[in-house]
């Protein structure tokens, strides 16, 4: 098995990073932060690429490409921070491709994937903001391998990130109720953990590039242990976090027996990580990084928001428990049948 990008899967990646980083520049995402809205004219340029509808089946209006290739543009977006409901309507319409039926699919697709409907997808009991919630015309809430689909406005909610609209779900028993299909909140976890990923990817190159050309005592700072060993670690944290999203999204995409375990493992992973570079990131930039100037504070804080949405790192830890409890009870069970 290849466990890299094919051909076109990167040029798809190459693509989505071209165009974010002319168009989603910090510049913008400040502006968009401060004034409290979405980036309106990168959002009609994702629109007019199609990226609401990269999973969404072609017959419902979408390109019809898998779960890895809707991962790659959810990490290059991370990657952009980019300020646009990209991200909430990708989520509903991925969740809703698994567990919609076929009458909810062609009612409710073809306008997530033409982005004339924004979407989000909450989880039931969970008092989280929703990332892009605030202003969805359509909200999925999820709940064990169920859900319902609602078109009840959520209840918005100002957050320490100012570039998404969160929200909170006022009514989750609303709405028309989906099929079971663990498939839904699988996709989900490993999209939101892509865009994790590629929020604190992007915090570690600003940091390499910055400790090595800031210098003190006539050396770059890069070359301090204790800033080289910090740089060290965020490298190796999301080398293995960049295995586990995709070896996650090639699972649930494939169907494979472990898509749910290997889903866990990556938000589980990434709910920590995401927020430990951005925030070390912060650090190796001394007291710059700490200014409302610098660009940092940033991807940490949507980091931070994105790190228990659709279950925190104790979450899905204790769901890799519950899934390795059961298979052993079952091992068991068929050796001594």
């Amino acid at each position: 098995m290849r466990f890299m990008l094919s051909d076109e899967q990167s040029a798809i990646q190459d693509m989505a990073r071209e165009v974010l980083a002319a168009e989603s520049t910090f510049d913008r995402v400040r502006s968009a932060g401060e004034e409290r809205q979405y980036d309106s004219e990168l959002w009609a340029l994702q629109r007019s690429m199609g990226w609401p509808g990269v999973g969404v089946p072609q017959r419902w209006g979408g390109q019809g490409l898998g779960l890895v290739e809707l991962s790659v543009i959810a990490e290059e977006c991370g990657y952009a921070c980019s300020s646009t409901p990209l991200l909430g309507t990708i989520l509903a319409a991925t969740s809703l491709v698994s567990a919609a039926s076929s009458e909810q699919c062609e009612r409710y697709l073809p306008s997530l994937a033409a982005g004339e409907v924004r979407g989000a997808v909450a989880l039931t009991a969970d008092s989280t903001p929703v990332p892009d919630a605030g202003e969805a015309g359509l909200i999925v809430v999820l709940e064990g391998s169920g859900g319902r689909v609602s078109l009840q406005p959520a209840q918005p909610v100002e957050t320490i990130d100012p570039t998404l609209r969160y929200g909170r779900v006022v009514d989750p028993s609303a709405g028309e109720p989906l099929n079971q299909s663990p498939i839904a909140y699988d996709s989900t976890l490993v999209v939101v953990s892509a865009h994790q990923l590629g929020l604190a990817q992007r915090a570690l190159d600003l940091s390499v590039a910055y400790t090595s050309v800031r210098e003190q005592f006539g050396v770059p700072v890069a070359t301090f242990q204790a800033v080289s060993h910090r740089l060290a670690q965020a490298h190796v944290d999301l080398t293995a976090a960049r295995s586990l999203v995709y070896h996650a999204a090639w699972a649930v995409q494939v169907g494979d027996s472990e898509a749910s375990a290997s889903a866990a493992r990556a938000k589980a992973w990434l709910a920590e990580a995401s927020r430990t570079v951005t925030g070390s990131a912060i650090h190796a930039h001394g007291g710059i990084g700490f200014t409302w100037e610098a660009n940092l504070h940033w991807l940490f804080k949507r980091a931070t928001m994105l790190g228990p949405y659709l279950g925190g790192a104790r979450q899905h830890r204790s769901r890799l428990l519950d899934m390795l409890g059961t298979a052993q009870t079952t091992s068991h069970e068929t050796d001594h049948s």
